[in-house]
């Protein structure tokens, strides 16, 4: 093969396809990670409406794009600390009912009214050992 001339459209061409392989340069990669990722190639300045060409790894769609996956796991871990934090509160608040409701149960002397103490106190511990159950499941994911 003959040597290319510089700056014609067959050298621009060529070097094309080697940087296209190559892939060189870098990026930030947490401004990058948030980016749909296009093909390697001519692009539009967006301010100044000039054409240039993008060659950087990351903004090709050549591989696994960076940061994309542990994105939405970074924030699926965010919520999934939020919920376990309201779970171990509620269980706080639950417990707290469950004893004043066995005092309750205590000094109270109507038979109507114990029972019916008794059978939120149920629900209450049912739901409390459900949240227990909750946050067990929580931290395992975590």
């Amino acid at each position: 093969m003959a040597p290319l001339k510089k700056g014609s459209q067959a050298a621009k061409d060529y070097m094309s396809r080697i940087r296209a392989i190559k892939q060189t340069g870098t990026s930030n990669k947490e401004i990058d990670a948030k980016k749909q990722a296009l093909p390697v190639g001519k692009r539009k300045s967006q301010y100044g409406g000039g054409t240039y060409y993008e060659y950087r790894a990351n903004r090709s769609d050549k591989g696994v794009l960076l940061g994309i996956e542990d994105n939405n796991l970074q924030l699926l871990k965010k919520d999934i600390l939020k919920d376990l934090e309201y779970s171990s509160k509620q269980i706080i608040i639950y417990e707290n009912i469950i004893s004043i409701a066995k005092y309750g149960v205590q000094i109270n002397k109507e038979p109507k009214v114990k029972l019916k103490i008794q059978k939120q106190l149920k629900v209450i511990n049912d739901y409390t050992s459900e949240m227990k159950e909750h946050v067990k499941q929580l931290k395992k994911l975590i």
